[in-house]
């Protein structure tokens, strides 16, 4: 109700001091979002266009490098340009400047006349006065006593602000529209750490969110929650006497405890897991509102784009996800008012030979009929690698960039998503014409295979679920080795796959393909159970440490026995590491081989019991108990890993039982949609990449190159960081 009503205040506003948001709308351009061929595809005035932008914030002299790659960008098809323009907040009584918007705009416009633009702005206030004049709005956190000279941010949760911010913001877009109307196609608001809406200071071991206006925020959503049931919240919190005037946010001590080690217990805990849940809801909801007022004010004729969802990625704060505010993915999705998701690639196992993921669960964007843009922002070998932003890890030479280039591509195109090509700092990392005419080449095809039927349909899913995090405890140690680390393998099991939400599931968005990796699904309640067991039949689930160990009304280890078939024996504490054993197929090539880490202590830990059906994989390394396991469940088939990740290999063997098509069974990356194959080394050597039945390969990035095909597989041989294209059709 408060949103719409803000959002209300301000059309008012517009109207009574600003004209008619409608008149001024621009009639000539409409930009939205449509399903094309079975993909979110990007409409301009109707037509269809290939989701590829440039990025680089616009500079008018002649010899900056912008103008040198904003031309060539054009010339290899790029026709969407995003970059960073200030939002005018003047001080009370001042004017609102546009005179850089205007000029940067201007700037772009000057070379490449045609260009149709998604400037990326901050909501952000003016961190110095205005949180002066408007003390107790400034975010908090558990070490602001003893640090005074933190950065100064204001709450997210802070009503002045969401009052505020769409006054400046209504005037901004009205401005854009009137005079640039014609060029643009959407806007892309930002706020908190490096304008991706993840909580300021998340990468510092402290917790956040302790000024009022996230008190007053917390109490708002629990009696939307509670449904104005005082009682009920007594009784969830088992605090008698708790008054809603009363309530405040949790301690960091209360923050860090935690009933079952790894787990907080969904009844004696829910205080603590209530607020988790809210800060995630605190991020979204002015994400809401700035989207609704922006499809307001141009009569829905543009694009909102967000940054936001970096599920796998931000595992690897020091406090784990769950203070990320990034947990509200499901929600954010199922705004009619949002239209793409962004993010950059990861920055984990980037450069020659590295994976190229994702950070979120992409294909939850698409299945919400979403856009989903990766920032391609690769380090090339034109980047100073004496800064900060350099040191992540890039290429050498035009070679190498065509590489990493590719295997960006290549992970994109199956699943028809876009990119734009980032200039991070505008320093010229994307400067020569080699980089844009090998970006052509690819978008040329792209652009082709549009008018096609998308073909994306992988055999492998990996499945996460947002609540779940809530219910654990807040620390990297879990966290990042699942969520985030884990990744380097997967992306190596030789095999493509699909990234899901759990709700996706549960609620018939997608049907499983035949094994399913289950990745920190604790939270499962009743019905959820029997819903996955229905979805699972004819196929393979892998489950990962503790899956369904939470319920909403308790923490229980039969829960997980439920849910996986296996019966369990849970102890307080043991090491995450295990040891492979027995001729098995499933551990085929690994018998005898330790895997995990031996100085990370699970608690608690579950090990398979003995019993009829059930075949021993694994070993935890202190006690010899059984860490993994195999079982047939009747109709579908149950795996369960004690730890927190497996070698690609252990994956690859899995999937051979199960009859998926491995394309590489060594641990190097691949990305397909069955037609169009990506494989990128991450290591040098012969590869043997085995074809589908009756299938015929070519190479694309080297059309004239002689292939050695050996019975059913093409034999090549890579460097390191190498990739290739290649065409696959029947024969």
């Amino acid at each position: 109700m408060r949103k719409l009503v803000i959002v209300g205040f301000v059309v008012t506003f517009v109207l009574l001091f600003g004209g008619n948001p409608l008149a001024w709308a621009n009639e000539a351009l409409v930009a939205e979002l449509r399903d094309y061929n079975g993909a979110p595809t990007i409409f301009v005035n109707g037509e269809a266009r290939p989701p590829l932008f440039f990025c680089a914030d616009p500079n008018p002299d002649p010899e900056h490098p912008f103008k040198a790659q904003a031309e060539m960008a054009r010339e290899a098809g790029v026709r969407f340009y995003t970059f960073g323009l200030p939002m005018p907040w003047p001080e009370p009584g001042a004017k609102a400047d546009f005179t850089p918007v205007d000029q940067a705009i201007q700037d772009l416009l000057d070379i490449v006349p045609d260009a149709l633009l998604m400037p990326r702005f901050s909501i952000t206030p003016p961190p110095h006065w205005w949180l002066d004049e408007n003390p107790g709005n400034e975010m908090l956190y558990s070490d602001s006593e003893d640090n005074p000279d933190h950065v100064r941010w204001g709450s997210v949760a802070s009503e002045a602000w969401r009052e505020e911010f769409p006054i400046h913001l209504a005037r901004f877009v009205e401005h854009l529209e009137a005079h640039w109307g014609d060029h643009i196609i959407g806007y892309h608001p930002c706020n908190l750490s490096t304008a991706e809406w993840f909580y300021k200071r998340s990468w510092e071991p402290v917790h956040g969110g302790f000024e009022e206006p996230m008190r007053l925020g917390f109490i708002q959503w629990l009696r939307t929650q509670y449904e104005e049931e005082l009682e009920a919240l007594r009784v969830a919190w088992d605090k008698p006497a708790l008054a809603w005037e009363a309530i405040q946010v949790p301690t960091a001590a209360e923050r860090e405890s935690a009933t079952h080690g790894l787990f907080r217990d969904p009844v004696q805990d829910r205080y603590v897991i209530d607020f988790a849940t809210y800060q995630q809801v605190a991020v979204v909801e002015p994400m809401e509102q700035a989207a609704a007022l922006i499809k307001e004010l141009t009569d829905r004729k543009k694009l909102v784009t967000y940054f936001y969802g970096y599920f796998f990625e931000l595992g690897n704060l020091p406090k784990g996800g769950s203070v990320s505010g990034h947990l509200a993915l499901d929600r954010l999705l199922r705004s009619p008012d949002v239209d793409i998701l962004t993010s950059p690639i990861s920055y984990l196992d980037r450069g020659p030979g590295g994976m190229n993921a994702f950070m979120l669960p992409v294909d939850s964007v698409t299945v919400a009929g979403k856009l989903f843009i990766t920032e391609d922002d690769t380090r090339t070998m034109y980047t100073d690698r004496s800064t900060m932003l350099g040191r992540i890890t890039g290429t050498n030479n035009l070679e190498e960039t065509h590489w990493e280039h590719r295997r960006h591509f290549g992970r994109l195109h199956p699943r028809r998503m876009g990119t734009w090509y980032m200039d991070l700092i505008a320093e010229g990392w994307l400067n020569d014409p080699g980089i844009w005419e090998e970006i052509a080449r690819n978008w040329t095809r792209y652009e082709a295979e549009m008018e096609a039927p998308k073909r994306f349909a992988p055999e492998v899913a990996i499945v996460v679920d947002e609540r779940s995090v809530l219910g654990a405890y807040p620390d990297r140690a879990l966290h990042a080795p699942l969520f985030s680390f884990f990744r380097e393998q997967w992306y190596r099991m030789g095999a493509e796959f699909r990234m899901h939400l759990l709700s996706d599931v549960l609620e018939d968005r997608i049907e499983l393909p035949a094994v399913t990796l289950f990745l920190g699904c604790w939270w499962i309640n009743d019905a959820d159970r029997e819903k996955l067991h229905t979805a699972l039949e004819g196929k393979t689930a892998v489950w990962f440490y503790g899956s369904g160990f939470l319920s909403d009304d308790q923490a229980s280890t039969e829960q997980i026995t439920a849910l996986t078939g296996f019966p369990l024996d849970e102890v307080k504490g043991g090491v995450a590491a295990f040891r492979f054993q027995g001729e098995h197929l499933l551990t085929e090539g690994l018998a005898g081989e330790g895997y995990g880490n031996p100085d990370l202590e699970l608690s608690p830990r579950w090990s398979v019991a003995d019993s009829p059906g059930v075949q021993s994989l694994a070993t935890y390394c202190d006690d010899d108990s059984v860490a993994i396991a195999a079982k047939g469940m009747g109709n579908w088939r149950s795996i369960y890993v004690g730890a927190l990740e497996v070698p690609a290999q252990f994956l690859r063997n899995i999937l051979h039982q199960a009859g998926v098509h491995v394309y590489l069974d060594s641990d190097d990356v691949i990305a397909t949609d069955g037609s169009f194959l990506t494989v990128s080394a991450s290591s040098a050597g012969e590869k043997a990449i085995l074809l589908p039945p009756e299938t015929r390969i070519e190479r694309l990035d080297a059309p004239a190159a002689e292939l050695t095909v050996r019975g059913n597989h093409l034999i090549e041989t890579f460097a390191h960081g190498e990739t290739r294209q290649y065409r696959l059709t029947p024969e």
